[in-house]
C-alpha cells in the first residue's frame, strides 16, 4: 500500500521577522515627525467659519459700554446717525454680498444689518428702497412697526407710512420702548442672540445698535431681556430713547464701525450703511 506523504510548506521565518523589524522602526521614527507636523500646521478654516469668531476690535471701542442684567454680562455699541441724508436702506436678498465687502465697497462709514428675510430670498414684511417697492406690508404680529424716511427726510418708527413719497421704509420688530417705557415682552421660543437695535431719542436723533456677549459673539439677550438691556444701556450712555425696535439679530447680522467689526455666518437680508 503507497503512503502518500503530506508535504508541508516550509516558513520562512527569518525573512518575515526581519519586514516585520524594518516595519516597527519606521513606525516608531515616523509617529513623532506626523504629530509635530500636524500639532504645528495653522488651521486652515473657510471664509465662513472664520466668521464664527470673536468681534474684531481696536483697543476699547468708542461709545460701547457693558451692562449686567442679573447673571450676565453684555456689551452694548451704539452709534449716533447725525445726518438722516447720509443714511440708505440696501436689498442684499439675492446679492448674498458679506457686510465687509458691502461695507469697503459702498465706503460706509458705518453698517448694519436690516430686516428679516424668508426662505425664499424675500423680505419679510415691508421693503421699500430708493423709492422702489420690493414687497408691500404684511400682517405680522412680531414685526408690526415700520421705520420709514420720506423723500424730504421725515423719518419715524411707525405701524403705518405717512402720506407723501418715501425714500426707504423697513417693516421690523417686536417693539422694545415705546413713548421711553419698556415694553413685556412674551416671545415663543425665545432665544439668547446677538440683538441689532435701531431708535429714535427723545430729541429726534437717530441710535443703530449691537447688544452681544464679549467673548461668543453672536450670543446676547433674548428677546424678552432685551427692554431691560436698553433701559440700563441708557442710564450708563446718558442718552434717553423715546423708542426701540428690533432689526434682524443672530447670525444673519453685522455690525461694523471703524473699532469694531461683528460680521455675520449666514447672509444678510438688507443693510443699513451711513455714509461721510
Amino acid at each position: 500500500m503507497n503512503l502518500k506523504k503530506k508535504i508541508r510548506p516550509i516558513k520562512n521565518t527569518a525573512g518575515f521577522n526581519s519586514v516585520k523589524k524594518i516595519i516597527t522602526v519606521i513606525t516608531i521614527l515616523l509617529v513623532p515627525i506626523l504629530i509635530f507636523f500636524f500639532r504645528w500646521q495653522p488651521l486652515r478654516v473657510s471664509s465662513t467659519a472664520q466668521q464664527d469668531a470673536i468681534p474684531i476690535i481696536s483697543g476699547d471701542p468708542k461709545n460701547t459700554t457693558e451692562i449686567i442684567l442679573g447673571e450676565n454680562s453684555y456689551q452694548v455699541s451704539w452709534i449716533k446717525v447725525e445726518e438722516i441724508d447720509k443714511i440708505s436702506l440696501t436689498a442684499n436678498f439675492t446679492e448674498k454680498e458679506t457686510a465687509r465687502n458691502f461695507y469697503s465697497e459702498h465706503k460706509c462709514k458705518f453698517l448694519t444689518s436690516a430686516g428679516f428675510y424668508t426662505k425664499d430670498n424675500q423680505p419679510l414684511g415691508l421693503f421699500i428702497t430708493g423709492g422702489k417697492v420690493i414687497r408691500e406690508k404684511v400682517v405680522n404680529n412680531l414685526i408690526p412697526e415700520i421705520f420709514y424716511l420720506t423723500e424730504d427726510y421725515q423719518y419715524d418708527i411707525s405701524e403705518s407710512l405717512p402720506n407723501g413719497r418715501i425714500k426707504y421704509a423697513i417693516q421690523l420688530g417686536p417693539l422694545l420702548i415705546n413713548n421711553r417705557q419698556p415694553r413685556k415682552l412674551a416671545i415663543r421660543s425665545d432665544e439668547p442672540a446677538r440683538r441689532i437695535i435701531l431708535a429714535i431719542g427723545t430729541k429726534r436723533e437717530i441710535y443703530l445698535s449691537a447688544v452681544y456677549d464679549k467673548e461668543e459673539n453672536f450670543q446676547g439677550p433674548t428677546l424678552t431681556d432685551l427692554p431691560k438691556v436698553l433701559m440700563e444701556f441708557q442710564k450708563k450712555a446718558k442718552i434717553n430713547l423715546q423708542t426701540a425696535v428690533n432689526l434682524d439679530g443672530g447670525s444673519a447680522s453685522a455690525f461694523i464701525k471703524d473699532d469694531l467689526s461683528l460680521e455675520e455666518l449666514t447672509s444678510v437680508g438688507s443693510f443699513f450703511c451711513i455714509t461721510d
